[in-house]
């Protein structure tokens, strides 16, 4: 009887021990919740203008407009320069038909080096509508009124000759002479002659 007693205050002390143990303990799924209400919100992405971006596109696509057409121009830009001649030539030839006097010292300087020795004016042939609508082959060039070698102070054009007033850095003087199609002048030698086997007698050509 005794033990029975024992036992069943035993069985009675185990039973209050884990209800109080079960008071005490949190609740499992109590720590993750106060843990994710604690975690601070992530922040929102900034909100994207589309005037702006569609202003921002637009400039560079301009700029790159602009670019090309000044990359186009420059190709297209009509050829000014000398195949007989220097910069610095050109330009002496370019002040001595406007009038003014050119920079002899330079011009004498290395004479031997800057001026060629053979220096002839070739006419190849003519192409002529009226005064201001023609076509001249000279030296190789195609000339028109729109484009001429910087040698050249003045010219008129007709059906089968030319006028030309020509600049020669050599003698620093201006040539005035009259030209048909397959003659070439001889500019050290001052004879104009015919470029065809059988042509004309020379002549010195110069008026």
């Amino acid at each position: 009887m005794g033990t029975r007693i024992a036992a069943l205050l035993i069985c009675a002390a185990m039973g209050f021990a884990s209800a109080a143990s079960a008071q005490t303990a949190p609740a499992a799924g109590a720590a993750p919740d106060a843990a994710a209400s604690a975690a601070p919100a992530a922040p929102a992405a900034p909100a994207v203008d589309p005037a702006a971006e569609a202003a921002a596109k637009a400039a560079a696509e301009a700029a790159a407009k602009a670019a090309e057409e000044a990359r186009i121009a420059e190709l297209n830009k009509p050829f000014r320069d000398s195949v007989l001649f220097t910069p610095a030539e050109v330009t002496a030839v370019r002040e001595a038909a406007a009038g003014r006097r050119t920079n002899e010292k330079f011009l004498d300087a290395d004479k031997e080096e800057l001026i060629p020795v053979d220096r002839k004016i070739k006419l190849s042939g003519i192409y002529y509508k009226n005064d201001s609508t023609w076509i001249v082959w000279m030296n190789g060039y195609k000339l028109h009124p729109r484009y001429l070698l910087p040698e050249i102070h003045k010219i008129q054009v007709k059906q089968d000759e030319v006028y030309l007033e020509w600049y020669d850095i050599g003698l620093n003087n201006i040539i005035k002479l009259k030209m048909r199609p397959h003659q070439i002048y001889d500019i050290v030698t001052g004879i104009l002659y015919n470029d065809t086997v059988g042509g004309m007698a020379p002549d010195t050509g110069v008026r």
